[in-house]
């Protein structure tokens, strides 16, 4: 998962409710933040089974990962 922003709680619970995922990396761009987000939804989100780890890098977050979760606003320019 890469982002931990306002939409992140969410998608990260609907994504682990509709899939049985063993494990989970997350990654931002603040690691303080991303490791007090895996924190927190590790212990909010237990009953799912998820292993949720905060990782220090998109590269880290992504290796060998069968689903990738982006959770970023989209910003489209007008012209």
């Amino acid at each position: 998962m890469i982002g931990t922003g306002g939409q992140a709680a969410t998608q990260l619970e609907a994504m682990i409710a509709v899939r049985k995922l063993e494990t989970l990396r997350v990654y931002d761009l603040n690691y303080n933040r991303t490791a007090s987000f895996a924190s927190c939804m590790q212990e909010e989100l237990q009953s799912y089974g998820t292993k949720i780890t905060a990782v220090k890098s998109s590269d880290e977050a992504i290796n060998d990962a069968d689903l990738l979760i982006t959770v970023t606003p989209f910003l489209q320019a007008c012209i």
